[in-house]
């Protein structure tokens, strides 16, 4: 046997172990779940209440801002005590909405204050580091500008901080335009497996979990200590967190407390925010994993973390995988193991993984778990025809390539005129996905032609994953269906805010 041979088989089999334990760790991740789901006791209200100070990081959110503002102005919290940082960092006509916004909560009595920034660096975690130098608050909430927390926010999460212990309390994500297409149900579902089970298994099993970057409190302390916000990383909620769990800070995700955001509404933005995430990560993997490795947490927090570090590693071998599946469909190849039976029982093992995983969520949420479950398989077709993306982001990471932060615009109503345009940048990708999925659906044919069944159905997924992502991708506008303008039409008055 060649060597090129022997190391095309050796990827072969590497793929199907790698696909085994990533669904094992979704399966250990859901029973943990299971055995520790039951709600945790809230603490009682401290004796005394400190001082918080919240921040909105925002860059050109015209459509949002003023909703969050309003929510963060209705926290039910001592006015003395409640501090609101608006951090500025538009260059449109945001910023006067924002003034407009602020001088009425000013008149209404409320501490808050608009901070810009001459010279807006380092994105999000530069705006946040700004605005900590200047906060008054002993612990700092953080919501970006799609969401709106409920008036009992801080009264649910501040009493947690009473153990020394804890240095962020975080709540769940939920989503107002779940329900606008079958696309963003599948994304709802995607990140409920996340939030309601992931993350909530990890909290109570006291493994080191990931700030999801909003809806959280930090103990100012605990960011000191960790060494602030970072700005080499575009997931600097990740690092954060990480180093602040090598410093024996414990991190709680409260489950019960959903807070309502947006989702993004067409496959071209999802995929921005992908490959933000997946670059991000890939960052931290190249700065932090050794540190994690070497660190005195326990094995299980080490693993934890390294399999989080490490979660894009994949999406290489299933690009290498989808160009040379035709090699051995049409005998170009002739492999020395025929995995046959062995390759549906893999697919099989994944998809009811993940299945279970979304199904759970959906249920303990009160939505229906067979509809989440019917709709698992296409989390499926997304990460085979996203691999491409989250290749080049992890190749870029690990290189430190970083570019430019691409933001994912939120625009909950449709644009009147006048009103500022939001577009997400095209991938040049695209080009390559839908050429990919031409090609494949020819080879489908050809393999149905010969007599290759079941090769013929993985040819016809990569040519459906690769085509969707593709022509998905091609809509970056901004605007909503019309029943998200019918939601979102009017701006919410303070004191009437949706419930969590």
């Amino acid at each position: 046997m060649g060597a090129l041979l022997i190391l095309f088989e050796a990827y072969r089999l590497t793929l199907r172990v790698l696909v085994l334990v990533m669904s094992a760790q979704i399966v250990l991740g859901t029973i943990t779940y299971l055995r520790c789901r039951r709600s945790l006791a809230a603490p009682p209200r401290p004796a005394t209440l400190p001082r918080v100070t919240v921040q909105l990081p925002v860059r050109n959110e015209y459509y949002t801002v003023v909703r969050i503002i309003e929510a963060a102005a209705a926290l039910d919290y001592p006015r003395d005590l409640l501090e609101i940082q608006v951090l500025d960092d538009s260059d449109d006509q945001t910023v006067g909405v924002i003034v407009e916004a602020v001088a009425r909560m000013r008149r209404a009595g409320v501490d808050i204050i608009q901070l810009r920034r001459f010279t807006p660096t380092d994105f999000k975690a530069g705006a946040l580091a700004y605005g900590m130098s200047l906060a008054k608050g002993d612990f700092i909430a953080i919501f970006d500008a799609d969401f709106l927390p409920s008036r009992d926010f801080l009264m649910r999460t501040i009493p947690y901080f009473e153990d020394p212990e804890v240095g962020l309390v975080q709540a769940r994500w939920e989503h107002e335009n779940r329900d606008e297409s079958w696309f963003t149900r599948l994304e709802g579902q995607i990140l409920d497996g996340l939030m309601v089970v992931e993350q909530t298994a990890k909290s109570r099993a006291g493994l080191p979990l990931q700030f999801n970057g909003t809806a959280g409190v930090w103990r100012k302390e605990a960011i000191d200590r960790a060494g602030g916000w970072t700005f080499d990383s575009l997931t600097e909620d990740f690092d954060l967190s990480l180093r602040a769990q090598l410093l024996g800070y414990r991190l709680i995700h409260l489950p019960d407390l959903a807070v309502p955001s947006e989702l993004p509404t067409t496959l071209g933005l999802f995929r921005v925010q992908q490959r933000r995430w997946a670059l991000g990560t890939a960052q931290l993997l190249r700065k932090r994993l050794p540190v994690v490795l070497r660190s005195d947490l326990p094995l299980a927090g080490r693993l934890a973390l390294a399999f989080q570090l490490l979660r894009h590693f994949g999406y290489p071998l299933l690009v290498v995988m989808v160009l040379t599946v035709p090699l051995t469909t049409f005998d170009v190849v002739r492999p020395a193991v025929d995995y046959g039976i062995v390759n549906a029982l893999v697919l099989g093992v994944a998809l009811l993984a993940v299945g279970v995983q979304q199904a759970l969520a959906e249920h303990e949420v009160g939505r229906s778990a067979l509809s989440a479950f019917l709709l698992s398989p296409l989390s499926l077709s997304l990460a085979i025809g996203l691999a491409p993306t989250y290749t080049v982001a992890l190749g870029y990471g690990l290189l430190d390539r970083a570019g430019a932060f691409h933001r994912t615009p939120k625009v909950p109503r449709a644009r009147r005129p006048g009103e500022p345009t939001y577009k997400a940048a095209r991938s040049l990708l695209v080009v390559v996905e839908l050429t990919v999925a031409a090609a494949y659906s020819l080879f489908t044919v050809l393999a149905i032609g010969r007599g290759s069944y079941l090769e013929s159905s993985f040819l016809a997924l990569v040519a459906f994953s690769y085509g969707w992502v593709g022509l998905g991708s091609l809509n970056v506008g901004d605007t909503p269906a019309e029943s998200a303008e019918a939601a979102y039409g009017a701006e919410i008055p303070v004191g009437r805010l949706p419930p969590a």
